[in-house]
């Protein structure tokens, strides 16, 4: 929180509310298979990462609302104490700890479903998309903490009548840290490295995956990059990837004027989300006709927000109009959400009862050592699941039995070897 109040060292032991809610969101993620690879949750996702940007402080009244915003931002939506004489450098700081926790749960699945066969069989289909899903919405919180340590001013010192003022560069959300000097360069260090490193190749690699898939070492992250481009067309599976560069600029408008002029970021991101959201009714990106117009949903719903917003805050900054319409839109999508929410366990049950149904007995008798068959080796039964996946809707075949754990035919294995191959080394 920003807010200045007493705060006693006890409220470390909040922590204990970001870890559970950590665990919340990633067991709700593999049950629900809420994930990036169905495209459902990707307009949602997008909407509360620019809504976030200039609505979450007209939407403060309304509770629900306001954490709803915050939690597909990875915020918890209410102000926490965390320890006493904590500053903004060191709450800065800890923002970035927030993604590395989720991706560490997933990974932490996939380390102990290698030797768990049970663990395997509860992960193992969507790890992949899960990881994916995390990334997705761990980009708007890198970014803006990013963008938040990047971004300065330049105040003077000195008497007005005195012809000789000196200017400082201090960081833009605190005043009494001079920009690159001290604690800030830490954090200017970790946030260049994390665009260098994090931010631009994730941006860059799925924009330009046609391209870049004919290097080896892509490959490697094929399942992966496939749950980010299967909701879309062959021919648009860039799009994944424009949508971060729309979302990069928004964030970028954002940063540059601070907060102070509200009206023209409403403007700005008016006309860049207009003009994206009219080609891409125009192309239809994505497979599934429902997918898509979801979508559209979600982007119309906040450009007739930026519209009505920029007319009442020019309008002598009525306030409690734009509330009132903030608050109807930002609850039509939040009713969405809940439709969202409720329809993925639905699908999820059904699915698993026609998979449970359709489980085809394979009869597989071995011969033995002395050229005869023992009893047992002429009655062996193996037990096959049939389901679909998630990414491809192709019909997968894998084995139940324990004896054939190791043989599970579908794409997200390969990239689950792969981690597990880069942590023994």
């Amino acid at each position: 929180s920003d807010s200045c109040q007493k705060c006693s060292n006890a409220w470390v032991s909040s922590i204990i509310l970001y870890a559970a809610a950590g665990i919340i969101l990633v067991a709700l993620l593999f049950s629900l298979r809420m994930t990036v690879a169905n495209g459902i949750i990707n307009g949602l996702i997008f909407y509360g990462n620019i809504t976030v940007l200039n609505v979450e402080s007209f939407v403060d009244p309304t509770i629900i609302l306001k954490n709803f915003l915050s939690f597909i931002n990875l915020e918890l939506g209410f102000p926490l104490c965390f320890t006493n004489g904590m500053n903004t450098l060191w709450k800065t700081g800890l923002q970035f700890v927030i993604p590395v926790y989720l991706w560490g749960l997933v990974i932490l699945l996939i380390v102990l479903s290698r030797w768990s066969i049970k663990m395997s069989n509860l992960v193992s289909k969507s790890s992949v998309q899960v990881l994916a899903t995390l990334f997705y919405l761990s980009y708007s919180k890198l970014l803006s903490t990013v963008l938040y340590i990047l971004t300065f001013t330049t105040i003077q010192r000195g008497d007005k009548t005195d012809s000789h003022l000196s200017s400082i560069t201090v960081w833009y959300y605190d005043g009494s840290v001079e920009f690159a000097s001290g604690g800030h360069v830490v954090l200017l260090l970790l946030a260049l490295l994390i665009t260098i490193f994090l931010l631009l190749p994730y941006t860059i690699l799925l924009t330009g995956v046609s391209f870049f898939m004919k290097y080896r070492w892509v490959n490697r992250f094929k399942p992966l990059i496939d749950a980010y481009h299967g909701p879309y067309k062959d021919k648009w599976r860039l799009w994944f990837g424009v949508r971060l560069w729309i979302l990069l600029l928004m964030f970028s408008i954002q940063a540059g004027l601070g907060g102070s002029n509200v009206p023209l970021a409403f403007l700005l991101h008016l006309l860049i989300l207009g003009v994206f959201l009219l080609v891409q009714a125009s192309i239809k990106p994505f497979r599934n006709i429902f997918v898509g117009l979801l979508d559209i949903f979600f982007m119309a719903n906040y450009c007739i927000l930026a519209a009505i917003g920029t007319y009442f805050l020019l309008q002598d900054n009525q306030l409690l109009p734009l509330q009132i319409v903030a608050g109807i839109l930002v609850g039509l999508a939040f009713l969405v959400f809940l439709g969202i929410a409720a329809y993925h366990p639905v699908c999820a049950i059904q699915k698993k009862w026609l998979e449970r149904r359709q489980e085809l007995k394979i009869q597989q008798p071995q011969k033995s050592n002395v050229g005869a068959f023992s009893p047992a080796e002429q009655e062996r039964t193996v037990t096959y699941e049939l389901y679909t996946d998630e990414v491809t809707d192709e019909v997968i075949f894998r084995s139940t039995d324990p004896a054939h754990a190791g043989n599970e035919m579908y794409e997200s294995n390969r990239f689950r070897d792969s981690v597990l191959e880069t942590l023994d080394n």
